[in-house]
């Protein structure tokens, strides 16, 4: 399918498609059309382009979606190989939270002390 219609049925923009391609995310082949060539998609990138969005939805950079969206649709890698990197991964996303968690609690107390602090 072509660029246009991958847009429509993943509701992203051509500059989007352009630009996940050239991150390696999604992957095209040439179509040839008289003397240009088109970019031709396969269904594997609207699959794709579903995880990333996933991906992107719950806070994920692109350079980190790449390798889990690799895994995802990967059967190269050894199953144990694949659970360590997503074990790696949630360990990073409890260490965020946790920072996160203590972020909050300091910027509480500040709040707090503040007001305490106004005038009636």
């Amino acid at each position: 399918m072509l660029i246009g219609e991958v847009c429509k049925r993943a509701s992203v923009t051509k500059e989007q498609i352009r630009h996940y391609e050239s991150l390696g995310l999604i992957y095209s082949k040439p179509r040839p059309a008289g003397s240009r060539f088109y970019r031709d998609y396969n269904e594997e990138t609207l699959k794709r382009l579903e995880l990333i969005a996933k991906g992107k939805a719950l806070g994920f950079k692109l350079r980190e979606i790449k390798p889990l969206l690799d895994l995802r649709l990967s059967d190269s890698l050894p199953l144990q190989m694949r659970i360590q990197l997503l074990e790696e991964k949630l360990t990073q996303v409890e260490e965020t939270i946790k920072a996160y968690t203590a972020t909050k609690q300091y910027l509480v107390k500040v709040l707090e002390k503040m007001k305490s602090q106004e005038c009636p």
